[in-house]
């Protein structure tokens, strides 16, 4: 009996381990182990905030219209579909001007005074210009003349003109052959996709990629800029840019003022060089569409800015 009551107290006791071995908790760190851990605070970036700049483009002059009569309005379409590439990369806000139209007989390039006045006109900070050199189509025959082989050249020139200054920023000859389906006709709109789908429509297409390569890596080195509009008597400013332009409250610019040396030239005086002398900052404190308040900070003698004066963002203070 002794045996017996000693038997069963060590089968209790056995039950009463692995009980408690079985209920022991498992620590809060071999869980967390197990689970992803977070990426720090500080590796979340938001994207910089770049300021969207103003463009316009004119319809491109034509060299020999005779010479693209198969492409449904080429000086107009061109300059349009060049706008929209640089429209998508969202660094520009663009505008095409409705004053200088592409006509059915060969025009002079526009003069730079007509591309400041249009750039003025419709609130650009660049304009964008252009010439159809060539479209011409050369036949090569072979084998004493028993084969020919047509191909069609495309040669153009862009220029890009800052608006302020009337400076030339950058002149581009681009050109490429087409050796097929040379023709395109008009019934085929332009930048469409059965445009796009001949020979000739794809000489256009990279011609459009290598301009719009190229202005966009012209105007990288030029600073975003906007220009004083209005200015009340308690040192507050309007700009002629706004929230469409990525401009937002906060944002902090420096004043230039500009001034004009003429050299005398004859009878005539012309002017040479254009030099701008900062006179202070101001603080976006209301944003619009496209257009800002701002206010002028202590140090800036509100006397000294005028209508016209030049804000510009490559000596941004802070936000």
């Amino acid at each position: 009996m002794k045996h017996l009551i000693a038997l069963l107290t060590s089968v209790l006791l056995i039950s009463s381990v692995f009980a408690q071995t079985a209920t022991i908790p498992v620590p809060a760190a071999a869980s967390q182990a197990a689970a992803e851990t977070p990426v720090p605070a500080s590796d979340y970036r938001l994207p910089e905030r770049k300021f969207k700049k103003k463009i316009l483009a004119t319809a491109f002059t034509v060299g020999k219209n005779v010479q693209i009569d198969d492409i449904d309005e080429v000086g107009q379409n061109f300059p349009k579909e060049l706008l929209h590439r640089l429209y998508v990369t969202q660094g520009f806000l663009t505008r095409m001007s409705p004053n200088l139209l592409s006509f059915n007989y060969e025009v002079d390039a526009p003069s730079t005074q007509l591309l400041r006045q249009l750039g003025t006109q419709y609130d650009s900070q660049f304009v964008i210009s252009g010439t159809i050199l060539d479209a011409s189509v050369i036949t090569e025959k072979k084998y004493w003349g028993l084969i020919e082989n047509k191909k069609r050249h495309l040669t153009l020139q862009i220029e890009l003109h800052d608006v302020a200054s009337g400076i030339l920023l950058a002149r581009h000859k681009l050109s490429q052959i087409a050796d097929k389906d040379i023709t395109v006709g008009k019934d085929k709109p332009f930048a469409s996709t059965v445009f796009f789908s001949t020979s000739y429509g794809k000489v256009f297409d990279q011609l459009l990629e290598q301009a719009t390569t190229m202005i966009i890596k012209d105007l990288e080195a030029t600073s975003f800029y906007a220009k004083i509009t209005q200015i009340g008597p308690d040192g507050e400013v309007m700009l002629d840019v706004g929230s469409n332009s990525a401009v937002l409250p906060g944002d902090v610019f420096a004043i230039f003022g500009r001034q004009t040396n003429l050299s005398a030239k004859g009878m005539a005086h012309v002017a040479t060089e254009h030099q701008e002398r900062r006179l202070g900052t101001l603080a976006v404190i209301k944003s619009q569409s496209s257009s800002s308040m701002a206010e002028l900070s202590a140090d800036t003698k509100t006397s000294e800015v005028k209508v016209g004066d030049i804000v510009r963002a490559d000596t941004v203070l802070g936000r």
